[in-house]
């Protein structure tokens, strides 16, 4: 029985010892392929994500009316948009005592020239809500104060102040 229990032993260890080998085998074969040889091209990656910028500015033609003339923004946050139309994605957010210049009025809108917060010496055209409601304004004019010249008195003559001169007094005055 001794020898039986030992033939057991051994095939069941050797049964353990061929299917660890086995698994092993198929773990290899699942493993990744090894990297492609310089011959063969790399997969492509994908293509860099290019930056589309703010939607083009909408414009409307014959409808727009000409409107010029500086302007400060009265309000906080005022959305200037691509469009005219308040449900549009806004492209900034112009602070209060901003300065814009005015381009066009479409409905109740105004076409707004303002400063490009990230290139400071550069400007965007947007446009701006503006009911003109004289109650809540969101623009104010900017009155241009207009340098005056003082004016100079004519300059003095060679006879002013010394009175007159010994040639025009009367000849019995002397």
């Amino acid at each position: 029985m001794r020898q039986r229990i030992d033939g057991t032993t051994a095939v069941l260890g050797i049964t353990l010892l061929v299917g660890s080998l086995l698994a092993c085998k198929k773990s290899q074969d699942q493993a990744p392929q090894p990297i492609a040889s310089a011959t063969q091209s790399a997969p492509s990656a994908p293509p860099p994500v290019v930056d589309a910028g703010p939607p083009p500015l909408q414009r409307y033609g014959t409808e727009e009316k000409e409107a010029k003339g500086k302007a400060r923004v009265v309000v906080d946050e005022l959305a200037v948009y691509p469009k005219a139309d308040i449900q549009a994605e806004s492209l900034a957010k112009l602070v209060k005592e901003t300065e814009v210049e005015r381009k066009a009025r479409y409905q109740n809108f105004t076409l707004v020239e303002y400063p490009d917060s990230t290139k400071p010496n550069e400007h965007l055209l947007g446009w701006v809500e503006d009911k003109q409601d004289p109650k809540n304004p969101v623009l104010k004019d900017v009155v241009v104060a207009v340098a005056r010249q003082p004016v100079k008195p004519p300059p003095p003559s060679t006879s002013a102040g010394r009175g007159r001169s010994a040639r025009s007094r009367p000849s019995n005055m002397r």
